[in-house]
């Protein structure tokens, strides 16, 4: 989990200012028994810090503006997103399975026709 790394690498860093933490990945975990707190949840209280979640549909409202910036941003060059790619049709269920356990990197998508890419 990436809020692990990130908790641990304050504790080491006493000079570091105060930064936000995001968290994501979380979909990795869904369904899964394996959930649970960073171990170094504690490195919050030592620097003094919090963590606050925020739901993207807190922000739906802005949804309009943010596609446009970040259409701007991507035909400039300023935001380039990785794909993943599977091709064929038999590993629909390993592509779709990668999902969730951490196994793709960016978009994935499924090509059930490589000739078609």
């Amino acid at each position: 989990m990436v809020i692990a790394r990130v908790l641990t690498l304050a504790k080491r860093s006493p000079g570091v200012p105060v930064a936000p933490i995001i968290v994501c990945g979380g979909i990795s975990r869904y369904g899964s028994d394996k959930r649970r707190a960073p171990s170094s949840y504690l490195n919050l209280v030592v620097r003094r810090a919090s963590m606050h979640g925020f739901p993207a549909h807190d922000f739906a409202a802005r949804f309009p503006d943010a596609v446009r910036r970040f259409g701007r941003w991507h035909e400039e060059g300023r935001l380039v997103g990785a794909v993943d790619i599977e091709q064929g049709l038999e590993n629909l269920a390993g592509t779709l399975a990668g999902l969730f356990s951490g196994g793709n990197r960016g978009m994935r998508l499924l090509a059930p026709n490589p000739e078609l890419l």
